[in-house]
C-alpha cells in the first residue's frame, strides 16, 4: 500500500478457500493470492488477474503485467515451497533428501504437474535456496517493521 500510495481494507481470511468464495459471491472486490489456489477459477474465466506481484511475468498467464509494470516499482511479493528439515539433522540424512529431490524435480512430468498447478519450479541447491530463505525473511522482517506490524 505505500508503495503504491493506496488505501486498502485488509481483511484477514483462514486461507485461500474463504477468500476466493467471499471474492466469486462478490462481497469482496479484489484479493491477492497464490496461482496454485486461484489459477483454475482464472482458467475458467470466473475472476479476473489485473497484476502478478513477482518481477517478472508469469510463464502461465504471459498476458498479464507485473505490478513493477504498472507503476510500482521494484513491488516484489511471492510465495515459495521448499522442502526443510530440524536443525541438526545429519549430513547423510539431508544429502539423501536433496539427491532424492533432484531426481524428482528433474523428472519432466512432474515439473509439468508443478507448472499446472501454477507453480514455477525454481532450480536452486541447498546454500542458493536457504540464502534465498534469508534473504526473504530480511525483505518481509523490513516490511513489518516500517509497517509496525505485530503478530497477536
Amino acid at each position: 500500500m505505500r508503495m503504491a500510495n493506496l488505501q486498502l481494507l485488509h481483511v484477514p481470511y483462514k486461507g485461500s478457500g474463504p477468500a476466493l468464495i467471499d471474492l466469486l459471491g462478490g462481497q469482496v472486490e479484489s484479493m491477492m493470492d497464490q496461482l496454485t489456489a486461484s489459477i483454475g477459477h482464472i482458467r475458467e474465466g470466473r475472476i479476473r488477474v489485473l497484476a502478478i506481484s513477482s518481477l517478472k511475468r508469469s510463464p502461465l498467464l504471459p498476458e498479464v503485467p507485473t505490478l513493477d509494470e504498472l507503476g510500482v516499482k521494484g513491488y516484489e511479493a511471492a510465495t515459495f515451497t521448499g522442502i526443510f528439515v530440524p536443525a541438526g539433522t545429519p549430513a547423510p540424512v539431508v544429502e539423501k533428501l536433496a539427491a532424492a529431490l533432484r531426481k524428482a524435480m528433474a523428472n519432466e512430468s512432474v515439473r509439468s504437474r508443478y507448472r499446472a498447478m501454477g507453480v514455477e519450479v525454481m532450480d536452486m541447491g541447498q546454500a542458493e535456496f536457504a540464502a534465498y530463505v534469508r534473504a526473504d525473511y530480511q525483505k518481509w522482517l523490513k516490511v513489518a517493521r516500517e509497517g509496525n506490524i505485530v503478530i497477536e
